[in-house]
């Protein structure tokens, strides 16, 4: 058979000290809320929509948004009976105890969720609804999705031969957001969730379905209400023969708090033969490894489309990002499935193994007559022999099996590794599980993920850089050269700024200098120099060090650019550099 052929930021912010400079995208979970006089001016995002609650007053009235991907237009607060018993007399206060329902809205693509609620709920006024979708190539989705079917089994049967199977999910984060924190109600609210209905065969199988909300302890099935809603757009008469009805899911449910809900469909069969075995097998699940020895070993971080340093022969190491303890690590899949922790460093990872660490995956690109290449590739791990190979009920094998990498083909810096599984007929490549651990997944669920290949011996290696001025970011540089012919000036003019002479503290770095904030964009120092001495002031009491950061006669600005590393900022996102990581030197 043959096989088919392969799956062809906002606003930053930027810290400089000596150290270290970092920039954050605000796409990583930060959402923020704006208040009424604000909403004109705020940036429209097409990873989040809030919908803010306005002062709940006798004229409140509904506005309804158009469904679009990002609405440009907050919704407002519903009130579905006809007075209102109280007003409230600022943003932030809560309403008092009434009989009185509200409403609040927020859209995301085709998802339209509404909210309900009494005073009772205590929501401050002001409080924004914010919605948002969680990818289906994120290794959140795959996490959820797997913890989603473990709920499911839950309501079978020990010992029962049926087992749910998972047919369609979505995961949406919603929260209630107050001055840019979470905020849970008070009592019980009522929620609907209006979505398209998934194309599944709804006339040929028993599909159920279900909400699930994932708590910080453990995920909770919902025995969620679903009701079906036809919507049709409108039309003429001589159109309406044509028009085609749009069939809408509804989902209701109560809940008193609020974080990330999983629609879930699904269907109760017979577990198969292989199901039933697979009970009796050794779980797929793989752990951690230990580290087996001391020798450092480095390698330099890549793209996954880089054709002249990820080529036939090369040496290549495996690795994905996992949330843990309230950080990212980074682990590898060493030559027996396991996952192997290593260190980011720059624009290189670094591990403690022995002398033949298995890290180490041979790069095998098929190449047809004409030397071009097919889309499909191998990884062989010449310490154990084996090779990648992911399939549903396997992660390696003694044997060829032919991967594809779409992020290659597409010319990404990640990439997932997939395999067709023709027993499930299906694509099968890897993910990150609890613990962590490396378990096979569909093609939807599989991660993306990151590659390095042996460095050369050389540790002063040039690395590749982000060209930030043409991003739009612009870094100015002023050098205060510790100098005889400039010492005493400088001195001064730092001293006067910043009212401390010293800026060291038994050799190390003298801390508190200036106040946690930024004034105006500029830092402000915590002393000021009076008669000759240093002298402590109170917060906001302090000089800003706006003169530091503008140009002089003595002192004037050099702009730096090429100075972030180009595969963090291509596999996170992140701009950074680290002079811990990193040397680099300013070319006048």
């Amino acid at each position: 058979m043959r096989r088919p052929d392969p799956i062809l930021f906002h606003k930053f912010a930027a810290l400089l000290t000596a150290f270290s400079l970092l920039l954050a995208p605000s796409d990583l979970g930060h959402l923020v809320a704006y208040s009424t006089d604000m909403i004109e001016d705020a940036p429209a995002s097409d990873e989040i929509t809030a919908a803010e609650t306005p002062l709940m007053t006798e004229e409140t009235e509904t506005t309804v948004p158009d469904e679009t991907d990002v609405p440009d237009e907050t919704d407002v607060l519903d009130e579905t009976t006809e007075e209102a018993d109280a007003d409230i007399a600022g943003e932030g206060e809560t309403a008092p105890a009434t009989d009185d329902i509200y409403e609040v809205t927020a859209d995301y693509g085709d998802v339209h969720v509404s909210v309900s609620f009494t005073a009772d709920a205590q929501i401050p006024v002001g409080a924004a609804l914010a919605l948002q979708e969680i990818k289906a190539d994120s290794e959140q989705y795959a996490l959820h999705h797997e913890q989603a079917e473990k709920v499911l089994d839950q309501d079978i049967e020990e010992g029962s031969d049926i087992v749910a199977k998972l047919r369609h999910a979505r995961f949406l984060d919603i929260q209630f957001l107050y001055e840019g924190e979470p905020v849970e109600p008070a009592a019980p609210v009522q929620v609907e969730i209006v979505y398209d209905r998934p194309a599944l065969d709804h006339e040929d199988a028993e599909i159920f379905s279900d909400v699930i909300h994932f708590t910080e302890d453990a995920p909770v099935r919902m025995h969620a209400v679903l009701e079906q809603r036809t919507e049709t757009t409108d039309a003429s008469a001589e159109e309406e023969a044509e028009t085609e009805a749009r069939i809408r899911d509804v989902m209701r449910f109560e809940t008193d708090s609020f974080s990330t809900y999983g629609i879930v469909y699904y269907t109760n069969e017979e577990k198969t033969a292989e199901e039933g075995a697979a009970l009796l097998r050794a779980p797929m699940l793989r752990s951690v490894a230990a580290p087996a020895g001391n020798e450092v070993h480095t390698a330099t971080k890549v793209s996954a489309s880089d054709t002249e340093k990820l080529t036939n022969g090369a040496k290549v190491v495996i690795y994905n990002k996992v949330w843990e303890n309230g950080a990212y690590v980074n682990y590898a899949i060493n030559g027996d499935g396991d996952l192997f922790k290593v260190w980011e460093s720059g624009d290189v990872i670094q591990w403690k193994d022995s002398t033949d660490t298995s890290l180490y995956w041979d790069f095998i690109e098929y190449r047809n007559e004409a030397d071009e290449p097919t889309g499909y590739y191998e990884f062989y791990n010449p310490v154990t022999g084996k090779y990648l190979a992911p399939q549903s009920e396997q992660l390696l094998s003694n044997d060829k099996i032919g991967v594809t990498m779409s992020g290659r083909a597409n010319g990404d810096y990640k990439s997932t590794i997939e395999a067709w599984d023709s027993s499930v007929w299906s694509w099968y490549g890897y993910t990150y599980t609890d613990g962590p651990s490396l378990n096979p997944a569909t093609g939807t669920a599989s991660s993306k993920m990151c590659f390095a290949v042996e460095r050369d011996v050389d540790p002063l290696t040039p690395v590749d850089t982000v060209d930030s001025k043409a991003a739009g970011l612009t870094i100015k540089i002023f050098d205060y050269p510790d100098t005889p012919t400039v010492k005493s000036k400088r001195t001064k003019f730092q001293t006067d700024i910043i009212g401390n002479l010293d800026y060291k503290n038994n050799s190390q770095a003298f801390p508190g200098l200036v106040e946690n904030k930024l004034v105006d964009g500029f830092p402000i120092s915590t002393h000021k120099w009076i008669n000759n001495a240093s002298v402590e002031v109170g917060a906001g009491q302090g000089n800003s060090l706006e003169a530091l950061f503008t140009s002089n006669d003595d002192f004037p600005e050099q702009e730096a650019n090429h100075l972030f590393i180009k595969s963090t900022y291509e596999e996170t996102g992140y701009y950074e550099y680290s002079c811990f990581n990193n040397s680099a030197f300013l070319m006048k």
